[in-house]
């Protein structure tokens, strides 16, 4: 029988690197569990259990999962997403559902249960950061109390999350280029994320994080896979009829800055100034097309074909400003010329990095 270790923090900050102390804590605690032969207990759905999961992974650890689901008839989807989504030896992973039948009001205790199951189920116990208060510190105590072995050698202090995610792009001193650019472009504007892109699988995002001494899925590091990928992928978030779509905006460069704002409720930047434009003409060939800008939602049963172009002026925030234009479906940037792309950054030396790098004409709002 595998002995297991359970390596245990308390929630850490939205956007980690390799060089995040709790990162590289973790990721040794993981090398100590290798090189003594234990197995790991762990989970998924949160960003430090994920890692944890992910790093076991690349090191062919066997893995005791402990995964809360919203219903128990899921096993078996759950089983197979997560070996393909960590990219896991199917002899080398057992997993266990939590399951909950009240829906997400009951999440609390989901977790809890999730963490208390972990716990129960380790020889051997690993604190890297743990909140003073928290839940897994106590479950920590109580263990050790009961003979448990606790680890301590990787511990380090929890520290809050640290500085906040927005950023005040209205102060931005544009560049002279920028200033004089007229609406020529239809351009999608991105933002840096919170977590893995659309799409994305578990162990290539957390591959990248641990190589990475910046975060690793911001705006730009989403534009340069935009353009790498030559495809901006489609959305159905807040989309009608929840029709995956591309967003873009009719705007002058200049005149996106004040829309650039924090979402709190999110927790990120409504965009920021990276993006990719497409001359007018070219798009409207393509089929991106304007939206409809209407007072109130159609109350109709049935939503017609082009329900898609629809947006509400909105209550609170009026969404005109953003001249938003759509494409149904992902946008292949394959299908146009060089000549009518033109990528946008903030700085002057991210400009001279991505010209270089695809030979496309970059306009930055800095110098």
């Amino acid at each position: 029988m595998i002995h297991t270790a359970a390596i245990l923090l308390s929630r850490q900050a939205l956007r980690p690197n390799g060089q995040t102390p709790w990162v590289r804590q973790t990721r040794l605690a993981v090398a100590r569990v290798q090189k003594i032969g234990l197995g790991l207990t762990s989970s998924i759905g949160m960003q430090t259990w994920e890692l944890i999961t992910a790093l076991g992974a690349m090191n062919n650890i066997p893995l005791w999962l402990t995964v809360p689901v919203s219903s128990p008839d899921r096993d078996g989807r759950t089983r197979d997403h997560i070996i393909a989504d960590y990219d896991l030896k199917p002899d080398r992973v057992t997993i266990t559902t939590v399951a909950s039948t009240v829906g997400s009001a009951d999440r609390h205790h989901l977790m809890a249960a999730r963490d208390r199951n972990i716990v129960a189920q380790a020889d051997m116990l690993m604190p890297i950061a743990l909140r003073p208060d928290s839940s897994l510190r106590g479950l920590v105590t109580d263990a050790e109390s009961r003979g448990v072995r606790v680890h301590r050698e990787f511990e380090i202090p929890y520290y809050p999350h640290g500085r906040g995610l927005a950023i005040d792009y209205s102060q931005l001193a544009v560049t002279p280029e920028l200033q004089t650019l007229d609406d020529r472009y239809l351009i999608h504007w991105t933002r840096g994320t919170n977590g893995r892109w659309p799409g994305e699988r578990a162990i290539d995002y957390y591959r990248d994080l641990l190589a990475s001494d910046t975060w690793c899925r911001s705006a730009l590091h989403t534009l340069t896979r935009i353009v790498e990928t030559r495809t901006v992928l489609a959305s159905a978030h807040k989309m009608p009829a929840r029709t995956p779509c591309v967003s873009l905006s009719g705007l002058r460069p200049v005149d996106v800055l004040p829309l650039m704002t924090w979402r709190a409720r999110y927790r990120q930047m409504s965009f920021e100034p990276y993006g990719i434009g497409i001359r007018r003409e070219e798009a409207m060939q393509y089929g991106i097309q304007p939206v409809w800008y209407h007072d109130r939602m159609n109350n109709s049963e049935k939503l017609p074909d082009d329900a898609w172009r629809w947006q509400s002026i909105g209550q609170k925030t009026d969404w005109r400003r953003e001249c938003e234009y759509r494409m149904r479906g992902d946008l292949d940037l394959r299908v146009f010329p060089r000549a009518a792309l033109r990528l946008f950054c903030r700085t002057g030396e991210e400009a001279e990095r991505l010209q270089s790098r695809f030979g496309l004409p970059v306009t930055s709002f800095e110098a």
